[in-house]
C-alpha cells in the first residue's frame, strides 16, 4: 500500500466513511517490522470534574490525528499549549515513554506517551 492509499484510508476515517477497526486493520497489515508496527500512542485526559478519556492508537494513526489537531470529536489539541510539531518530531525520532504530562492548577491532567 502506497502513501496515497494510506492517506485515503485515514481521510475515510476522518470523514466517517470508514470505521476505526477497518482503517487500523488495513494499515497494520501493511506495516513492516522496521516501521512503528508495535508502537502505540496513548492520550489520557482526566478532568477535575471526573471525566476521563483514554485513547490508544497505532502510532501512524496517532500522528495523523495530531497533525490534524483533532483526536476526538469537539476536542482540539491545538487549543492547548502543547507544541504539536515538537511532539511529532519526538515520535519520528523514536521516543518511547512520556512525551507530555501536564497537570493544571484545577486538577485537569493530560498525558501523552508512546509504548
Amino acid at each position: 500500500m502506497n502513501s496515497n492509499e494510506k492517506m485515503s484510508w485515514l481521510e475515510k476515517l476522518s470523514s466517517g466513511d470508514a470505521s476505526f477497526d477497518d482503517v487500523k486493520s488495513n494499515l497494520e497489515n501493511e506495516e513492516t517490522p522496521q516501521q512503528h508496527s508495535k508502537k502505540f500512542l496513548f492520550i489520557k485526559i482526566e478532568s477535575s470534574d471526573g471525566d476521563k478519556v483514554n485513547v490508544k492508537l497505532p502510532i501512524g494513526l496517532g500522528k495523523f490525528l495530531l497533525k490534524k489537531g483533532k483526536f476526538m470529536k469537539n476536542t482540539s489539541i491545538a487549543d492547548s499549549d502543547i507544541d504539536i510539531e515538537e511532539l511529532l518530531e519526538m515520535i519520528d525520532d523514536g521516543a518511547i515513554g512520556d512525551l507530555v504530562d501536564i497537570e493544571s492548577h484545577d486538577g485537569d491532567r493530560v498525558k501523552i506517551f508512546v509504548k
